[in-house]
């Protein structure tokens, strides 16, 4: 019979009965997540990483079979059309090359799946970054985040959506270029977000501006303190010895 859907959704033991009844295979692990979380509507989350994408030069995975991602932002499809075109310029770079047909004994298919496998770098890093969900908030929240997005990209700092959306860098390259943008988003929504009025156009462009200038201002000093790690280095070297370095400067003065 039918399974009434609103019990589904909503009793635990109807639901677990009718696994027991109609998928006895599946019943000893669901059976579990019945008693562990309410009987709503769940979510297939999950991605799929391959680890070898390819068998010599039999064949090779592709699209959601090599590396599946969650569903946040929309990239699986996106990226499966990416392999076949990945995939497709290989096999005409080979048959350029080598001045062969498809057919041809010289022809190597494993050479080709060996290169393409290097994406693997790249639909990594889009499998990763599709594990968060939508940060949550209210509309008013949500408009604010987007404002602060927009200046940060125009004051040169993309996030990796845009990046992902709207450049032809590989997705990893992508994710190397926008690495300061989430911290300096967080950090310029809380100070706005607090704030008894609502905020302007302005009030983002000064803020992050100001934000921005905070965060070179640190790296420079970070890239100081690497080059020299304590007072007595900086003035003398991490590579002298203090006392030697202070005897040639006393006996380089004159005697007066």
């Amino acid at each position: 019979s039918r399974p009434e859907l609103p019990r589904l959704q909503e009793d635990t033991q109807y639901l677990d009965e009718f696994i027991k009844n109609n998928f006895p295979e599946l019943y000893p692990i669901l059976h579990k997540i019945v008693l562990n979380e309410p009987p709503k509507r769940w979510g297939v989350l999950t991605k799929f990483d391959a680890k070898k994408w390819h068998l010599g030069g039999h064949l090779t995975l592709i699209g959601d079979s090599a590396h599946g991602c969650y569903p946040f932002n929309g990239q699986a499809a996106n990226c499966g059309m990416e392999d076949t075109v990945v995939l497709r310029d290989l096999i005409e770079k080979q048959l350029k090359d080598k001045k062969i047909t498809i057919d041809s004994p010289s022809f190597n298919w494993e050479e080709i799946f060996c290169e393409f496998s290097k994406r693997k770098i790249d639909t990594d890093t889009m499998a990763n970054y599709t594990k968060a969900p939508p940060v949550p908030g209210t509309k008013k929240e949500f408009e604010l985040r987007k404002l602060i997005e927009f200046e940060l990209i125009k004051q040169g700092i993309p996030s990796f959506f845009y990046v992902m959306n709207f450049t032809t860098l590989p997705f990893s390259k992508g994710m190397e270029l926008s690495l300061d943008h989430e911290p300096l988003l967080s950090e310029i929504f809380d100070i706005l977000n607090k704030k008894d009025r609502d905020v302007s156009a302005d009030d983002v462009m000064i803020e992050t501006t100001a934000a921005i200038a905070r965060k070179r201002a640190k790296d420079k000093l970070t890239e100081m303190t690497k080059v020299a790690t304590s007072p007595r280095d900086r003035f003398f070297g991490s590579s002298h010895d203090g006392i030697s370095e202070t005897a040639k400067l006393s006996s380089a003065r004159p005697i007066l």
